[in-house]
């Protein structure tokens, strides 16, 4: 796939691009040489296996970047074919979930990556494979956890088919040994530790901006979403919704809650592609399918050109930089 070639390439070979770009220079010093067995006695394995392999091959950070710019374009073009308008709906990921995440956050970027994969599974209702990849995702960022109360919110219809017993019998436990050690001992720790950063106001409201405006759509227009999917599946988005307006009130609550906000509503941005992929075959204000698809394409790019002319953080980003 073309597409997926070219994400990977410029996601995956930047050079000095994003701010945390040191700090993941360091965490490749701090865990390249450690051993395997302290490696996968962290609370995210995956990501530190990661900088573990890539300094054992000499690859440096070029190969971390790679393979988690691989998980997430993989991940991120799965769930876009799925969407009605695959070009808008990657369009509608570009200025967030490409430029600031996964040139800014990289192993957030993969974890939102094994995330794309668990929704496509779990809109075809494959729970028990959903919340596998969520849990990769965990391994690799550990917050995006609480992403498991998504399908946990299907719990009712799980009681109801007798296929799911056994896996859930098998990986209860498993996941709990797994996953409840990790997040007693380290979510607090994490909370903390976003919370004492200096919480960017400005950077939340761009980034929450898009999704805001696509929640109020679709919660406004919840019974036209229905006609155009199943009823479970616009039930997923809706729990979404409902996330994302918890974590909203939370932040005017907590507000040295902000960054924590910011960084696990960035995991709630596919109601974003889920809506605005689906607003030219609503047709709302009797506008046309070709006129949505221009207004969000001019809305889209006038958001991503405003972003990178007039962010605090944009010079971390243009010019662009490769190791080509």
């Amino acid at each position: 796939n073309i597409v997926l070639t070219i994400l990977i390439l410029f996601i995956g070979l930047r050079k000095e691009i994003g701010v945390d770009w040191e700090q993941y220079i360091n965490i490749l010093d701090r865990f390249g040489f450690r051993s395997l067995d302290y490696i996968f006695s962290t609370n995210e394995p995956l990501y530190f296996f990661t900088n573990w392999l890539s300094a054992q091959t000499g690859q440096g950070i070029v190969l971390v970047n790679v393979i988690c710019a691989s998980i997430f374009s993989f991940g991120l073009i799965r769930y876009c074919r799925k969407q009605p308008y695959p070009w808008l709906a990657l369009l509608t990921a570009f200025p967030i979930l490409i430029v600031a995440v996964s040139l800014g956050y990289t192993r957030q970027s993969a974890a939102i990556g094994f995330w794309f994969i668990g929704l496509t599974l779990l809109e075809k209702n494959y729970i028990t494979s959903s919340s596998l990849f969520i849990f990769l995702s965990s391994l690799m960022h550990l917050p995006s956890m609480f992403l498991f109360s998504i399908p946990l919110s299907k719990f009712s219809t799980i009681l109801k088919q007798i296929k799911y017993y056994i896996p859930i019998l098998v990986l209860t436990p498993i996941i709990f040994r797994g996953t409840v050690t990790r997040f007693s001992n380290t979510f607090l720790g994490l909370y903390y530790n976003y919370s004492s950063m200096l919480a960017n106001l400005n950077g939340f409201l761009f980034r929450i901006l898009l999704p805001v405006l696509a929640i109020t759509i679709f919660l406004m227009n919840y019974n036209k979403f229905k006609k155009i999917d199943s009823t479970e599946i616009s039930y997923i988005y809706k729990v979404i919704s409902i996330l994302l307006l918890l974590l909203l009130f939370t932040s005017i609550v907590l507000p040295q809650s902000l960054v924590v906000v910011d960084r696990l509503s960035l995991y709630l941005y596919p109601i974003t592609i889920y809506v605005f992929s689906r607003l030219p075959l609503l047709k709302l204000f009797k506008l046309s399918s070709y006129s949505w698809r221009f207004i969000i394409t001019v809305l889209i790019s006038s958001y991503t050109i405003f972003w990178l002319l007039f962010a605090s953080h944009a010079p971390w980003f243009v010019p662009y930089k490769s190791f080509l």
